[in-house]
């Protein structure tokens, strides 16, 4: 939350997306990463999609995290 004193402490994680190199061919990725999540019942879950260009290629990445954070103080 924006402005907040709150600290998201990542417990898992998926990015998947696809990188395409200038004249190539795709070559898709898949990068997981994940342990229990804690018992302090303070999680969320955040999504994400991203689109870069540049002179070697494009990158397409769509992910999850799954956080646990703190109380506010």
């Amino acid at each position: 939350m924006v402005g907040s004193t709150l600290v998201g402490i990542p417990y898992a994680l998926r990015a998947e997306g696809t990188f395409t190199p200038v004249g190539g061919e795709p070559e898709p990725f898949l990068d997981e990463f994940a342990r229990p999540a804690p018992s302090n019942q303070r999680l969320d879950f955040c999504t994400l999609h991203e689109e870069v260009s540049s002179e070697a290629g494009t990158l397409v990445v769509d992910g999850a995290v799954w956080i646990s954070y703190t109380p506010s103080h």
